[in-house]
């Protein structure tokens, strides 16, 4: 019946219809055509529902016109309705349950994109940054040298956190390191001040996820836009309900416009807007950039 909902219910009105002609009656005559009513209602197109109430008219009509108690014709439309009713809400619980799943996959599939372009978009930050002190110390050996193994280690720490966002599709607490975060980025030529103030609260790998990647951003939009001589602090506050985090650099503030529409900042609105927070990133009035991100977080 779930193939053909409409045609196994018209077969069963003509069968049941028929048995009554003949004088075959029985509680199923009853009984089936309302489950059948039912399966209409919770498989069949909806534009097509009105027509299961067309033999109920009939058999109303010939039910009262034989004497037939007028209660008992009141109440078996009501039940015919509640199948249909219970029909209808189930299908459309169905139907919210797979839209429901279907945004809970797009939501992980647009994690996961941005996941993909922060790893990348910092490491490979990282990485012309230190090629390019590598050309410029080119006259120096042994700098050049040192520069170019650590654009070795930063494209092998780039395809590891690849590997393990793919292969895992989750977040992962040790990612959120910021002292290693600031050191590579300190090792790529960019002076960063990173701070702490305040009590840190008990943080769910989740929250301390999403203020890695603030800074991370951050930090990768000062070396692409600020200039060689920029420099960087990073802040975050903890307290009872929330965690504050700023990231300030000095640079000219080249291609503002570029980095406010990014897809880098974008994904940062969406993260903290997760939390419950907001976003402040802009031009400072003396100069540089500034990221201001807040997190409510989860009792």
């Amino acid at each position: 019946m779930r193939g053909w909902p409409v045609a196994a219910y018209w077969v069963v009105i003509v069968v049941d219809f028929a048995s009554a002609i003949f004088g075959l009656l029985s509680p199923a005559q009853l009984i089936v055509p309302m489950v059948a009513a039912y399966v209409v209602a919770r498989y069949g197109p909806r534009r097509q529902l009105w027509l299961t109430a067309i033999p109920v008219v009939p058999f109303v009509v010939l039910w009262l016109a034989n004497d037939g108690p007028a209660w008992d014709a009141a109440m078996l439309v009501g039940i015919y309705g509640s199948c249909l009713l219970l029909g209808v809400t189930v299908a459309d619980r169905r139907s919210y349950r797979q839209a429901k799943e279907e945004l809970a996959r797009a939501s992980e599939r647009n994690r996961i994109a941005r996941e993909l372009h922060d790893i990348v978009a910092h490491n490979l930050a990282v990485m012309v940054a230190l090629a390019d002190g590598a050309v410029a110390s080119a006259a120096t050996p042994e700098r050049s040298t040192d520069l170019m193994a650590k654009v070795s280690t930063t494209g092998r720490q780039a395809l590891s956190e690849v590997r393990q966002l793919v292969g895992l599709l989750r977040e992962d607490s040790r990612s959120a390191d910021l002292d290693g975060l600031v050191d590579q980025v300190r090792a790529a030529g960019l002076h960063v001040t990173l701070t702490r103030t305040g009590d840190a609260p008990r943080l769910g790998p989740g929250v301390e996820l999403t203020i890695y990647r603030i800074v991370q951003e951050a930090l990768t939009n000062t070396m692409k836009h600020a200039g060689p001589d920029a420099t960087a602090t990073v802040r975050v506050h903890y307290d009872v309900a929330a965690v504050e985090v700023e990231v300030v650099d000095d640079g000219a503030g080249r291609a503002a416009e570029e980095s406010a529409s990014g897809h880098g900042l974008t994904g940062i609105r969406e993260r903290v807007a997760a939390y419950g927070g907001s976003v402040d990133a802009g031009p400072r009035a003396d100069g540089g950039w500034r990221v201001n991100a807040r997190l409510t977080v989860p009792s």
